[in-house]
């Protein structure tokens, strides 16, 4: 599960369920060498992105192992630390990349959340406010489901 700046979330799982939590600035991500624009380079950094979706073993696996590394460079606490760790997270990032990509994500997001239809809707809720106020009646015009309009 991937989040971004203020946002909320809560998890209900099984009592072995195990996970790890990584929490850093956005001023950490922006000095990375490669990532100057991270939220297009990783859609499930954005609002408009899956920020949850499920691995397969050779990933998840993948990625434990970095933040294994990751911990180990926070206990010995070497030289350039920072810069280790971050290059550890871009790879991290780059591995989910693969996945959401794998598994057609960006696709579904290309087809409902691109700016043509946004710039519609606005266009339409100007038009139509007085009279359309439920998010199917705006969804039916654009020719898409209500439940995409939601998220």
């Amino acid at each position: 599960m991937f989040g971004f700046p203020g946002q909320l979330f809560s998890i209900n799982c099984h009592p072995v369920f195990f996970a790890y939590y990584l929490l850093f600035k956005e001023e950490f991500m922006s000095s990375l060498l490669l990532l100057k624009n991270s939220k297009a380079q990783f859609p499930f950094l954005s609002y408009t992105g899956v920020q949850r979706f499920q691995l397969n073993k050779e990933e998840a696996f993948e990625i434990e192992n970095y933040l294994f590394k990751i911990n180990e460079e926070i206990k010995s606490r070497k030289e350039d630390i920072v810069l280790v760790i971050q290059l550890y997270i871009q790879l991290i990032l780059i591995i989910a990349c693969r996945s959401y990509q794998r598994q057609g994500f960006s696709k579904q997001e290309n087809a409902v959340n691109n700016n043509a239809v946004f710039n519609y809707f606005v266009k339409l809720v100007g038009q139509h406010f007085l009279s359309k106020r439920k998010v199917s009646d705006y969804a039916k015009l654009l020719h898409i489901t209500a439940v995409s309009v939601i998220k």
